[in-house]
């Protein structure tokens, strides 16, 4: 009986929704060559272990590679079309960056 009793209990403690709630996922859109088009999508989880990005490597309106950064960055091949009408965020790279900062360290 107390077999049955401690295995119920962990089944209610351990038994979880599945789903992650709306308002945890943080979806960010990127232009990396400055066309105008999205061409990254990141999508940051409030749930440790499920991040993960939509590229388009070759920016042809398609994104071809999805990333997982789970225990551990995947890859998968995919073909899906990137998003419109969607606000876009620029990427700046390293030098983009530290270009910036010589600007406001020069002023």
């Amino acid at each position: 009986m107390r077999v049955i009793i401690l295995f119920m209990m962990l089944m209610t403690f351990h038994v979880q929704s599945t789903e992650i709630p709306e308002d945890c996922v943080k979806v960010t859109y990127f232009d990396r060559n400055s066309d105008g088009k999205v061409d990254r999508e990141h999508h940051d989880s409030c749930l440790s272990h499920s991040s993960f990005e939509l590229l388009d490597d070759n920016f042809d309106g398609k994104y071809e590679v999805e990333v997982f950064y789970g225990w551990g960055p995947t890859k998968k091949t995919i073909d899906l079309p990137v998003p419109n009408d969607v606000p876009i965020e620029k990427e700046n790279s390293n030098k983009a960056q530290k270009k910036d900062a010589d600007k406001d360290s020069a002023s």
